[in-house]
């Protein structure tokens, strides 16, 4: 637990809760408002159902890497909705790994725009419902998201993309969803074995 920092309004840099198996909440961290100069990494934290708690941070920049936030190996995450003070630019990528229960990217839809989107084995995510206020994603990466049946959730109206990859993605039936993407610089769709 996080508790016994309700007191906290601010973070000078990132935020590393990495290698806490125990960890069963975040909500210890809601007093943090504002921006967050830094990253947020989350890995291999697998008691963690929500991210709520986090819901005064309104921006994060990104690590050396490029990433702003990074979801690893958190097997009982079954919502980020807990991002949802997050408005504007995302300053780099949102990387989601190892997330058995997550149901839904329901957190994101004030965010316009992304260095990267990448969501990968995420068991229970059936659609892409959260990314819809996004107009320019530089890499959108989905791979083996086991329940995925389309893309359904992205801007159809327009959506400025570079790169789309589609990978190992068992029941994904059709690409309907990308309506609101007319340019890529690179497609890959590979594995998806109900595509029609």
């Amino acid at each position: 637990s996080l508790e016994g920092l309700e007191a906290m309004t601010a973070i000078g840099q990132s935020i590393f809760l990495n290698s806490v198996p125990a960890l069963k909440s975040v909500s210890g961290l809601r007093g943090v408002a504002g921006a967050l100069p830094g990253s947020l990494s989350i890995t291999y934290a697998d008691q963690l159902v929500s991210l709520d708690g986090l819901e005064g941070i309104t921006a994060i920049w990104q690590d050396k890497s490029g990433k702003s936030i990074v979801l690893l190996g958190v097997p009982a995450l079954q919502s980020i909705f807990g991002l949802r003070g997050l408005a504007g630019a995302l300053k780099g990528g949102l990387a989601i790994e190892s997330a058995a229960q997550l149901t839904s990217l329901r957190g994101l839809e004030n965010l316009t725009s992304a260095s990267l989107i990448s969501v990968n084995s995420a068991g229970q995510l059936s659609s892409l419902h959260g990314l819809g206020g996004l107009r320019a994603i530089s890499e959108l990466s989905l791979d083996s998201n086991s329940e995925l049946h389309s893309l359904v959730g992205l801007n159809r109206t327009y959506l400025q993309m570079d790169k789309l990859s589609v990978l190992r993605n068992a029941k994904l039936r059709s690409l309907y969803g990308c309506d609101g993407i007319s340019v890529l610089q690179s497609l890959s769709i590979k594995s998806n074995g109900a595509l029609q």
